[in-house]
């Protein structure tokens, strides 16, 4: 029985199916022939179908392993869509999110879902995700001067500065569905609130007062960071 068709749909939901999704990214697989579209390869002493697998995985637990995933993800019967990008969200070359309406640095990569990822024949890179997770007590500038000049005069160049009182963690859930003759795995970020205020300088530029606070989902907060506008906690377009 070919376990990547339509009837299998709630098997690969389980958690311990996607425990073995995810370790499919260990396999590399060479020379996948496919017959009657049950797909048939060898993975060093194994031999994988997407009907079984004579690894000890399949013998014991006669459900799809490791290398089964691999096998119907190159045969695009499986799609993995928890793959980490690197292309980053920014471009942070001379020290900030470039072009951003406010200053964002590496030291908030983390807060981005930027991670040091390690890839075959790359080592260790930069990867993006989407799971964005603001803390409480974060400030940001809208100008480098803020970081680079002493505050009395820095406070000459600020428009606006955003505080976070508050921060309610983000986090995924997995989804398995079957879309156009093919399973696919789907991470759905479940984004937490931020609850942030905003200053201005006073008239006479000695101090940062506070304007307004406001509430908005972890990406609305990103939004507002990067161009200014953003989507209140009640769906309100807010623009700075």
């Amino acid at each position: 029985m070919n376990f990547f068709s339509p009837q299998f749909e709630e098997l690969h939901k389980d958690e311990e199916q996607m425990l073995r999704q995810d370790k499919s990214s260990e396999v590399i697989m060479k020379n996948v022939q496919v017959r009657k579209q049950t797909g048939k390869t060898k993975y060093g002493e194994y031999e994988v179908s997407l009907e079984g697998c004579t690894c000890r995985d399949f013998q014991i637990r006669r459900l799809p392993c490791k290398h089964m995933y691999k096998l119907a993800n190159k045969l695009k019967l499986f799609v993995n869509r928890n793959e980490r990008s690197r292309e980053l969200i920014a471009d942070f070359s001379e020290g900030y999110a470039d072009g951003w309406m406010f200053i964002v640095r590496p030291c908030n990569y983390d807060e981005l879902d930027i991670l040091k990822t390690v890839r075959k024949g790359e080592g260790l890179v930069l990867t993006q995700g989407h799971l964005y997770n603001f803390q409480r007590g974060h400030i940001f500038y809208d100008t480098i001067e803020a970081y680079n000049k002493i505050w009395g005069e820095a406070l000459k160049e600020i428009k606006f500065c955003v505080q976070i009182d508050s921060a309610i963690a983000s986090f995924a859930v997995q989804r398995v569905a079957w879309e156009d003759g093919r399973l696919v795995r789907t991470p759905e970020p479940i984004y937490g609130m931020v609850d942030f205020s905003v200053y201005s300088p006073n008239a006479e530029q000695t101090r940062l007062d506070k304007v307004k606070s406001f509430s908005c989902r972890q990406d609305e907060f990103v939004s507002l960071l990067k161009t200014g506008e953003f989507a209140d906690e009640n769906g309100e377009i807010q623009t700075l």
